[in-house]
């Protein structure tokens, strides 16, 4: 199973890939690696299974 760094409030660690999502809508982290660069959680857009996509952006999304 492919792990991922994340970054707690107070620590950080390697989590499985398939956990990801859950910590994100839990709020239990503040960021984790994604292809070598930091996503923060609430600043960068993040991976969501349950988020559609239509014609390129996500549902919600404007085009500008």
């Amino acid at each position: 199973m492919k792990k991922i760094q994340v970054i707690y409030p107070n620590k950080v660690d390697q989590v499985d890939a398939s956990e990801l999502n859950q910590l994100i809508q839990k709020g239990k982290i503040m960021a984790f690696e994604r292809e070598h660069k930091l996503v923060v959680v609430g600043i960068h857009r993040t991976r969501m299974s349950s988020s559609k996509v239509h014609g390129g952006r996500r549902a919600g999304e404007k085009s500008h």
